[in-house]
């Protein structure tokens, strides 16, 4: 990511949370988790595997 995209970023995101506060935060959140989670999958797929097995573990995902 270049500085500029950070920048840009908390410009948005501080815009974002005066005018509507809390709940596009969240979804901010969300979406962020989500894009890092595709970058891990694409930049290291086998520490992706990792996690994945991770949260389907916590989650309660069983072998069938």
């Amino acid at each position: 990511m270049k500085t500029w995209h950070a920048f840009a970023f908390l410009i948005v995101t501080a815009v974002a949370l005066y005018f509507a506060k809390w709940p596009i935060l969240l979804i901010a959140a969300l979406v962020g988790f989500f894009r890092g989670l595709f970058w891990l999958c694409e930049r290291y797929p086998r520490t992706m595997l990792v996690i994945a097995a991770l949260v389907r573990g916590l989650m309660g995902g069983r072998r069938r």
